[in-house]
């Protein structure tokens, strides 16, 4: 059985879909080497800034959600097929040539390639969109100083909502992972056995 097939069981533990950890700026301004703030507000004070997930270290055993469809049914799958051909090339000497396809792949996230995480406490409307300016390097594509755009903010009063919610990947579109793989080995066996 697949480390895949057992893991939603897991994940799904009331400590698991809690949050266990979070990030959090902190800007040393006096120099002491020692965060001056409140820690225990998550919002931005003193020398630290806000919190990524304002659920950190709450009891809720619900601040990350599965989407039905998942616990009920759909679970990673992967297609394998291969084929393979040997030929003796002459006495001595083979060849084998394979050809090798297989539908694997994942979200490093959540360890599926059929789920995707959702923030449902934020939407497209809550970022902002910017662009910045490439350096200017000749190892750039034409040596750089061109606009990177489509780059995506999230707005500061949404900063660290968060209500995870795993779901089916193909909700957001098509998915897919395929591998083809071609492999071609010589196998020779020398004189006395070798």
């Amino acid at each position: 059985m697949a480390k895949i097939g057992t893991e939603i069981t897991n994940d799904n533990n009331p400590f698991n879909t809690s949050i266990q950890s979070a990030n959090r700026s902190w800007n040393d301004a006096n120099g002491d080497y020692v965060p001056d703030c409140d820690l225990g507000n998550f919002t931005a004070n003193g020398e630290c800034g806000a919190i990524s997930n304002n659920n950190y270290g709450q009891a809720n055993p619900n601040a990350i959600v599965w989407d039905p469809d998942i616990l009920n049914g759909l679970r990673d799958n992967n297609w394998d097929l291969s084929a393979e051909l040997q030929q003796e090339l002459m006495d001595g000497l083979s060849v084998t040539v394979g050809y090798y396809f297989n539908t694997a792949g994942y979200n490093q996230e959540n360890n599926s390639k059929n789920r995707v995480t959702d923030n449902l406490a934020v939407t497209p409307a809550d970022y902002d969109m910017f662009c910045v300016t490439a350096p200017v390097d000749s190892r750039l594509p034409d040596g750089g100083a061109y606009e990177i755009c489509s780059l995506a903010d999230i707005k500061p009063e949404k900063y660290g909502q968060s209500d995870q919610f795993f779901t089916r990947a193909d909700a957001f579109g098509e998915n897919k992972f395929r591998n083809n793989f071609f492999n071609v080995t010589f196998d020779g066996r020398l004189p006395n056995g070798i």
